[in-house]
């Protein structure tokens, strides 16, 4: 089963930072790559080597992933589409560095109205992703504790909103804290909730955002928002529920799957936990491991399956 986590012992270190839990890398990153375009792709690549080396554990393992199959043809061609994109990007990246730490600001005192036991330390760094994510939760040794990664490069590529996008990675980093070792990650119960859950919180969050931005996805909106695509899936999702595996996974969840439109688990999930949410708790919830929240999926996807 395909887990958000990333998990690694080697130390981490960080530059530029701004406040308590704001790590900004892109006054670090410009300095770095100062006249990367008057220069051959070797130049560029030696410039990168040199920023990311000053920050090995957030590229070799939340960028590259080191040692996860062929990393290295990964990396090249990765590196490859970020070359490509970052002269119509740069801008926007910048733009976007300098509005980190009032991001945090607002989006954890809006936060701390929904879920009051926040803590003030979790870690956000803002980064190059290289082209790997718009956003990521992951374990940071440096901080003994899970922190979020933001893919400014990414983003800029994409056009993703920001406040929504940030507080869906953002409660992801608050959620998987409260969740004991080994309570998830048995069945496709979890990803459903995670996701599901992350996008609910978004939406509370930013009210006036549409299910579109919500899902960042134009065409799932317009499929989630038809009940027959919801309830087809939940039919499906029902025999997919007690099973695992990265094949499935990512046909529900990942940009890469195979079944159209893709990441549909989202919007399913989306569904389910906000009918859960009428009669539960959202601090309550928070705290669910799947032997809480498991069946009341089922029970949920059963009564959509059959509406």
């Amino acid at each position: 089963m395909k887990k958000f986590l990333l998990i690694s012992a080697i130390a981490l270190s960080f530059t530029n930072s701004y406040a308590a839990n704001v790590i900004n890398l892109g006054p670090q990153f410009n300095q770095d790559m100062s006249g990367w375009r008057d220069l051959d792709d070797e130049q560029k690549n030696i410039l990168l080597d040199n920023f990311e080396s000053k920050n090995q554990f957030l590229y070799d393992t939340g960028v590259y992933r080191k040692g996860d199959g062929d990393w290295t043809a990964r990396k090249t061609k990765r590196r490859e589409i970020f070359f490509k994109e970052l002269p119509n990007i740069e801008t926007k990246m910048n733009i976007l560095f300098d509005a980190a730490e009032r991001l945090v600001t607002e989006k954890e005192f809006a936060f701390k109205k929904l879920f009051p036991d926040l803590s003030d330390n979790i870690p956000v760094v803002f980064m190059p992703s290289i082209f790997s994510f718009n956003g990521r939760v992951m374990l940071l040794p440096e901080f003994k504790r899970n922190g979020l990664l933001m893919g400014v490069d990414f983003i800029s590529y994409r056009s993703d909103n920001l406040d929504v996008l940030f507080s869906h990675e953002f409660f992801h980093a608050y959620h998987f804290d409260k969740l004991p070792d080994g309570s998830i990650w048995k069945t496709m119960a979890t990803p459903l909730w995670l996701e599901g859950f992350a996008t609910y919180v978004s939406g509370l969050l930013n009210p006036t955002q549409s299910t579109a931005v919500l899902l960042m996805d134009n065409e799932l909106a317009n499929h989630c928002n038809d009940h027959a695509f919801v309830k087809t899936w939940a039919k499906e999702y029902l025999v997919a529920l007690n099973s695992g595996g990265e094949q499935i996974y990512d046909d529900w969840f990942s940009m890469g799957g195979q079944t159209k439109p893709t990441r549909r688990g989202y919007c399913l999930g989306f569904k389910v936990v906000e009918e859960i949410a009428k009669s539960s708790n959202l601090n309550e919830m928070v705290v669910w491991t799947e032997d809480d929240f498991s069946k009341e999926i089922e029970n949920i996807l059963m009564r959509i399956a059959n509406e």
